[in-house]
């Protein structure tokens, strides 16, 4: 690998030997210099201290537009927040490195550059000039979990092949759908799309395919169908699997013949839609219980596009951060212009059972309620428990109100206990309590552990 690295001269005590074990190190001596090189050599990877351009990123990011450089820049951010310059998430930002004095954090960075290039390599010219460094069209995420659909999805994007997506509810599967339309050759048409789940079974049949009058009491004038709309362009069954049997007859014949008749109606109209599917749940399993037509299952499965949860890919929640945060700033009328670095380290650490839709949630509760320019870890904190309070049955029964600890001493307590468990080793620490390396530091900075004492000398 060949790695760019703009350091601030505040910051020139950092150790970045270890970054020599991955490749070629360029040190440059400020952002102009930085651009210097990128205007003549190809990098593989930009690492800039957010203290170098600071007050300058916007320019800075206008010029490396003027290069056309997409190389992926990770920000070493020394600064304990990030203002408003850098909200707004420009294509090439790879992701923000909050603690450049980690190498173990850092060493993670590069593997996810690598695999980041890796897939930039494997794609042709038309399929790499859809991914950014930063996520795929409006889809936010370069986690290695993330590069795995994107590759599958730029092989399809171009074609009308059909595309069943899975994942958990509020994993973005919609958005992703959009994605594949709005990068795909049927961008200039129409969008359409149908919530199977949301619309009664004896009313679904019409949205999908129109009536004529008289058709159903009630039908007064003729209506086209959400095939007929999408003519041209892409038509999402947004979850498919909630749609009854006796309609995935009629829909697969649809899909085979290219053809829809309206409800009432006795002459066909010819279609030429591409079919996006998604779904929440198992469709093979389904197919197994008999409530879903295995031969429509093989005709939607085509290529199948898996969102992983939220949980599982951790790492692009900063940038989802900034980009929600960056959105409410410019619609919404509020005093909050930045965040702090702990406090999206702590969001970093919420469980998100609801996937980036209570993420967006989240981060609207948080500019609406936070009092300061800038969001604080405490804001973090007050949030999240009300959402855990509005989402879980209160606790009715205490044995004794003198044995109840407050959470910061039950939590102090459970790290104590495992540093002197594993002689202090941070990654076991970290792994055993289920939290990150940086989470961990913070909380044994913040309940001011002595970890030399906690180490088991026996």
């Amino acid at each position: 690998m060949k790695i760019l690295l703009c350091t601030h001269k505040a910051n020139q005590n950092l150790d970045f030997s270890w970054l020599a074990e991955h490749g070629e190190i360029v040190p440059a001596k400020n952002w102009t210099s930085a651009l210097q090189f990128l205007a003549i050599e190809k990098f593989d990877v930009l690492f800039m201290d957010t203290q170098s351009v600071k007050g300058d990123y916007a320019l800075f990011q206008h010029r490396i537009e003027k290069l056309k450089n997409h190389t992926p820049q990770v920000f070493l951010t020394t600064d304990l927040a990030l203002d408003q310059e850098f909200l707004h998430i420009y294509p090439n930002v790879f992701g923000f490195y909050f603690h450049p004095e980690d190498d173990h954090s850092g060493k993670e960075w590069i593997q996810r550059v690598k695999s980041f290039k890796k897939l930039v390599e494997e794609l042709s010219k038309p399929s790499r000039d859809l991914l950014t460094p930063a996520g795929l069209g409006t889809f936010i995420g370069n986690h290695p979990e993330m590069l795995k659909q994107y590759r599958l999805l730029m092989k399809a994007i171009p074609s009308d092949i059909t595309i069943l997506i899975t994942g958990p509810s509020g994993s973005g599967k919609e958005v992703a759908a959009k994605n594949i339309h709005q990068l795909g050759p049927r961008a200039n048409s129409r969008f359409v799309s149908i919530n199977c789940a949301a619309i009664p079974d004896n009313l679904l049949e019409s949205e999908l395919f129109g009536y004529e009058p008289g058709a159903f009491t009630g039908a007064q004038k003729s209506k086209p169908g959400k095939f007929e709309l999408a003519n041209g362009g892409t038509l999402l069954l947004d979850e498919i699997g909630d749609m009854p049997t006796e309609l995935q007859n009629k829909l697969l014949r649809v899909l085979e013949e290219q053809e829809v008749e309206r409800l009432g109606g006795t002459r066909t109209v010819k279609i030429d839609v591409r079919i996006l599917a998604a779904t929440h749940q198992n469709l093979l399993r389904l197919v197994e219980e008999g409530r879903f037509r295995a031969d429509l299952y093989y005709r939607l499965n085509v290529v199948p596009a898996k969102l992983p949860p939220l949980s599982s890919r951790r790492s692009d929640i900063q940038l989802l951060v900034l980009n929600f945060l960056d959105n409410l700033v410019k619609s919404q009328q509020t005093a909050v212009q930045g965040i702090q670095v702990e406090a999206v380290e702590a969001i970093q650490d919420l469980p998100f059972p609801g996937q980036v839709r209570e993420l967006e949630n989240i981060m609207t509760r948080l500019v609406f309620m936070s009092e300061g320019r800038r969001i604080t870890p405490k804001d973090v904190a007050v949030v999240s428990k009300l959402a855990e309070n509005a989402g879980s049955a209160s606790v009715r029964h205490v044995a004794h109100v003198d044995s109840v600890k407050p959470l910061w001493q039950v939590e102090k307590d459970a790290i104590e206990v495992a540093m002197l468990v594993l002689d202090g080793n941070i990654s076991q620490v970290a792994q055993t309590l289920e939290i990150s390396r940086n989470a961990l530091y913070r909380k044994i900075k913040v309940y001011e552990i002595d970890m030399e004492t906690l180490k088991n000398d026996g």
